[in-house]
């Protein structure tokens, strides 16, 4: 039915996680594909894996480059009716993804588009991503203008092996994600979209840079006419970078504004206020307060992400608690215990 394409290096134990959840999510037909270029402990891993379950490693001299590289070597190889390619430390969600293997049995399309997550504690606690009620909204037969405003990621693509095997023996070389997903979606004949979330990405802390600075080129790079479309289109993937700022960082944020403000027109700017999302508001406080009222909006957003965060650590922590409470004897039988040995 479905296979699992995955490039790795020097994983951690976060991929024994990735794996546990890949047994409980897989169905009897479904595969996985590794290609491997790391380390002698990873590759022991893989190897235990397949041991019980279809499987096949690959041990290549150097990493597969990017994700088109990858998916077309996995789309050479697979020989189910899908592929999906998946990261390291990537887990799905084991019903919502039975449920969805159901819908592609039924709906056959040539690309499902995935509602994804982070996780950050464990997977019962997932953390939304910028888009997730566009993604909600979504109708299950999605336009590619029903799409506009969610983010550019191609690791939310599964393709039907067939149709992509020889769509993609056509492609140049794409520079980024970006253009990839969108040449994806452009493609498609029958593209499908999942309400549910059915995966989940590991969430980690980025720098802001090099988005800010690719998003600062395409904006300077547009006609006068066309840069409110254009923040319009990358507001869902800025949205993100604020998500995945890390506090240090956000200067890099700050010192970005002004030159985007100043290349944005003047009804843009009157406007931002009525725009949505996190990185709009951050653009009002800088037009209309300056330096000072974006640093504040900055410190308001960030402190409410982390304030979310701590929330589901702390719920995962008494999860586990809980768990733990469970699972070890009580005093009263300890206390039982030491008696009886005491009467040996």
């Amino acid at each position: 039915m479905l296979t699992f394409v995955m490039a790795t290096e020097n994983e951690g134990p976060d991929l024994d996680l990735t794996l546990d959840a890949l047994v409980q999510a897989k169905g009897p037909e479904d595969a996985l594909l590794v290609f491997h270029a790391g380390d002698d402990r990873t590759l022991a891993r893989l190897q235990t894996f397949a041991a019980t379950h279809s499987a096949q490693i690959i041990r290549t001299d150097s990493p597969v480059g990017n994700r088109s590289d990858l998916l077309r070597l996995a789309l050479e190889m697979a020989e189910t009716d899908y592929t999906m390619a998946l990261a390291p430390t990537d887990r799905l969600q084991p019903e919502s993804f039975r449920t969805l293997r159901r819908t592609l049995q039924q709906e056959t399309p040539d690309l499902c588009l995935l509602h994804s997550a982070w996780w950050l504690a464990d997977a019962n606690h997932p953390l939304p991503r910028s888009d997730s009620a566009l993604l909600n909204a979504l109708p299950q037969r999605p336009s590619v203008s029903d799409c506009a405003g969610l983010l550019p990621d191609p690791r939310r693509l599964i393709f039907r092996t067939a149709d992509w095997l020889a769509r993609l023996a056509t492609w140049p070389p794409l520079a980024d994600d970006r253009a990839f997903y969108e040449r994806a979606l452009t493609q498609s004949t029958e593209l499908m979209a999942a309400p549910a979330p059915v995966l989940m990405h590991l969430y980690a802390p980025s720098s802001p840079a090099p988005a800010m600075l690719s998003f600062a080129e395409a904006l300077a790079a547009q006609p006068k006419s066309e840069r409110a479309a254009c923040l319009a289109e990358w507001m869902p993937f800025l949205d993100e970078q604020l998500t995945l700022c890390p506090p240090a960082e956000t200067s890099l944020i700050l010192n970005a504004l002004p030159n985007i403000v100043a290349h944005l027109p003047r009804p843009a700017r009157r406007n931002m206020s009525q725009q949505p999302g996190a990185f709009a508001c951050l653009l009002d406080a800088q037009i209309k307060d300056g330096s000072l009222g974006a640093k504040a909006e900055l410190s308001l957003q960030i402190s409410a992400q982390q304030q979310y965060r701590t929330d589901i650590l702390a719920s995962a922590y008494g999860r586990l608690r809980q768990d733990l409470d469970l699972a070890l004897p009580g005093p009263d039988y300890l206390r039982s215990l030491y008696t009886r040995l005491r009467g040996l």
